[in-house]
């Protein structure tokens, strides 16, 4: 609108092994509560009712919120990235629950995208992406929406990325506006 350039998110592709105990959950978030506490533990009920190994790693939740539930961990810290993409790997299906009002792409898209993995999410600008595909991508518009049939799918993924969101691609965007050609 402004003639500004936008770019989105960019990430690097980073070589992250499968588990010999691969899957490690069936599906896994991470991150900061804020907002999210009770729609995370609505899901995470959900799942965990229909037999799925849901893994949680949690921060900023006040102690009185805590509940000890299998394959919730609660952090004083965010976790180290390198364990955050080991387990977002190694699990087959990703969660994004976005803050309120959040639109476009995260991290957690990315990585699903990038590595690809299965996305359950409630950010529903996901389907005007070109990487929108609803055998790969569940977008809840409520909790109940959830399938859990769609986690434990075993059908390949493959969303034809072309690094699309790699550091270079933005070096490249970066050259064409400066020398006019965008």
């Amino acid at each position: 609108q402004y003639g500004v350039p936008y770019f989105v998110e960019i990430e690097s592709k980073i070589d992250v092994p499968l588990s010999e105990n691969y899957p490690l959950s069936d599906i896994f978030f991470a991150g900061r509560v804020k907002d999210r506490l009770p729609k995370l533990m609505n899901i995470y009920h959900k799942l965990s009712e229909k037999g799925l190994h849901v893994s949680y790693y949690l921060t900023g939740v006040p102690n009185d919120k805590k509940v000890n539930l299998p394959g919730i961990e609660y952090g004083d810290r965010n976790m180290q990235y390198s364990e955050m993409l080991r387990r977002s790997v190694n699990s087959r299906c990703i969660l994004e629950i976005n803050q309120e009002g959040a639109v476009g792409y995260t991290s957690r898209f990315l990585e699903a995208v990038i590595y690809n993995k299965r996305l359950v999410t409630d950010n529903l600008s996901i389907r005007n992406t070109k990487f929108y595909n609803p055998d790969y991508i569940q977008c809840l518009e409520n909790v109940e929406d959830i399938d859990p049939m769609f986690v434990l799918q075993e059908t390949p993924i493959d969303y034809k990325y072309n690094n699309e969101f790699s550091p270079i691609n933005l070096i490249l965007q970066i050259d064409e506006i400066l020398n006019g050609r965008n």
